[in-house]
């Protein structure tokens, strides 16, 4: 009897034990649960080297090869970054003249989604710009597939940008302003505001349900606009380039619309026409 009460009083010991080693603060279970994620996360996660079917950025063709769909995925992604980086912060960061590098990665996870965005680069302002620039991109129209199973798919994204030589302003041209961009002084902010404006406008006026009827397979689509802000600030010569003829007759509708700019451009200090070029891209 004895000896069963020792047995029974080192049984509860171990019990006791072993429910105290169980026992855990919220934080602790929080960060086992992250680090199970993680452990999850990375179980799903396939290089792109060995996905049975890469994921498809939107325009790429559904029916092309793995080869042609990564082709095709980077060159939408680069003309992407190209529309949206702020070219004109990064030549105002006192970087030296040449190429700059900013090395920059994430993944592609199963809703086609894009997360974990890290960079690298020179100037901490290129890794928050380019990391700002990903953030934008589209979803993806399917994740990447192995065995028709979706899976995590890493990227890893080299983007290159040329520091120009700095040279002296001229203070003799400035930009046409835009109403809500007539009290900037600097020339290259009040660009930059003005063009931020105009690409406002077109987002807010342009018909998104003809796009989506015209491109019912896309989620997004681009065109080029073209137009000349004469000497009184009005704008004329308005043409698009698009990849439906009604898709660019819309943008000539919006731009027909455009408010009157408050100012015309400057050159010696006087009136000057002012031409208008450049690419937008809209989702829908």
């Amino acid at each position: 009897m004895k000896y069963f009460l020792i047995s029974i009083l080192i049984l509860c010991s171990i019990l006791k034990i072993q429910a105290q080693n169980d026992t855990f603060t919220l934080e602790e279970l929080e960060e086992k649960s992250k680090k199970s994620s993680r452990k999850e996360a990375d179980k799903n996660t396939v290089p792109f080297s060995k996905v049975g079917k890469v994921p498809l950025y939107p325009g790429c063709d559904v029916k092309g090869s793995n080869i042609e769909k990564k082709d095709c995925m980077s060159s939408k992604i680069a003309q992407f970054i190209e529309e949206n980086f702020d070219n004109d912060m990064a030549q105002n960061l006192g970087l030296p003249t040449g190429p700059t590098r900013i090395i920059s990665v994430f993944k592609i996870n199963t809703k086609g989604e894009i997360v974990d965005i890290r960079a690298r680069a020179e100037h901490i302002l290129l890794e928050k710009e380019i990391v700002r620039v990903l953030n934008l991109m589209p979803k993806f129209t399917a994740p990447g597939y192995v065995e028709d199973e979706p899976v995590i798919v890493p990227y890893s994204l080299p983007v290159k940008i040329m520091i120009e030589e700095q040279k002296d302003k001229d203070e003799s041209f400035s930009y046409p302003a835009h109403k809500r961009c007539a009290k900037i002084i600097d020339n290259e902010l009040l660009k930059k505001c003005t063009q931020e404006k105009i690409s406002d406008f077109i987002k807010l006026s342009v018909n998104y349900e003809l796009a989506d009827k015209l491109f019912p397979q896309d989620k997004s689509t681009q065109f080029k606009v073209f137009f000349t802000v004469d000497k009184k600030g009005n704008i004329k010569d308005i043409t698009a380039k698009a990849h439906h003829r009604e898709m660019a007759k819309e943008v000539i509708r919006v731009l027909k619309k455009l408010p009157k700019f408050k100012k015309p451009a400057m050159n010696n200090g006087a009136p000057a026409d002012f031409k208008y070029s450049y690419l937008l891209t809209i989702y829908f």
